[in-house]
């Protein structure tokens, strides 16, 4: 597997309700192969991965479409973390987590989602941990 975007998420609760969200995200879309940087976890672009360019402004429109769906059901309560745990890849795969603040990356096995869309990893010494923010990549075993 390729990494082919960064999603980067902050939100403020009111008291159970989502009060705000700020989302960034780096999507790779026509960038050559060749042109990736070489970082520890592998890249692409949709470019590369597809074989064809893709128009960036019908992508983009049909993104924040996305985002706004579910802005919109979480606004109305609806909790995403089912359909999150749905598309991730990393479930049942050993990863490294690199969370601000921590001395040390965390090794294990990511085994799911807790209600709030945190990622649940079981360490090598069998513990759980909740991840709610960090950099998740997946390792061989």
């Amino acid at each position: 597997w390729r990494k082919v975007c960064g999603l980067l998420l902050d939100a403020t609760l009111d008291g159970e309700r989502l009060a705000t969200a700020i989302v960034g995200i780096g999507l790779n879309v026509n960038v050559p192969a060749a042109a990736l940087a070489d970082f520890a976890t592998p890249a692409t672009s949709l470019l590369a991965a597809g074989g064809r360019p893709v128009a960036r402004r019908p992508l983009l429109a049909a993104l924040l479409a996305r985002l706004e769906q579910g802005y919109e059901a979480a606004d109305a309560g609806q909790a995403p973390a089912e359909a999150w745990a749905a598309r991730l890849q990393t479930l049942g795969q050993a990863v490294t987590v690199t969370a601000a603040g921590s001395a040390a990356p965390l090794l294990g096995v990511a085994e799911g989602v807790d209600e709030y869309g945190r990622l649940l990893v079981r360490d090598v010494a069998g513990q759980s941990h909740t991840i709610a923010a960090g950099d998740v990549t997946l390792r061989a075993r």
